[in-house]
């Protein structure tokens, strides 16, 4: 007896990724990254959009041209909700947005790299 196997589709699979963009949104997740990523994209509100948002921007008023990964370690000291990573998108939601500006390659990481800093636009 022959069994057939047919090519089933998986959670990964083009048909599966959820790739819908509102009106006044972009995509938030490339194309082929992992459904969990497309979720947790998904799982954020307009309101914790806007909360990290105003984070940075207050952030970046008060200790002026920094690093996302200065950013990132104020929000860790200051208990804030925000994970690095969503630091990080809010950052460059914001540099879209014209809202804060990125000036390359002067800063230096904890590991003596070099990084973009950023700064809020006038």
């Amino acid at each position: 007896m022959d069994v057939q196997t047919l090519d089933a589709p998986t959670l990964f699979d083009e048909l599966f990724v959820p790739q819908i963009v509102m009106a006044g949104d972009n995509p938030r997740v490339r194309k082929d990254a992992p459904l969990t990523s497309h979720q947790a994209a998904d799982s954020i509100t307009s309101d914790g959009r806007k909360g990290s948002q105003t984070f940075v921007l207050n952030d970046l008023r008060v200790n002026g041209r920094s690093g996302a990964w200065q950013v990132e370690e104020r929000a860790e000291q200051a208990r804030s909700n925000w994970s690095p990573s969503r630091i990080r998108t809010a950052i460059k939601e914001l540099e879209e947005l014209g809202s804060i500006s990125r000036v390359s390659g002067v800063g230096v990481t904890p590991r003596g790299r070099k990084c973009d800093q950023f700064e809020v636009s006038s």
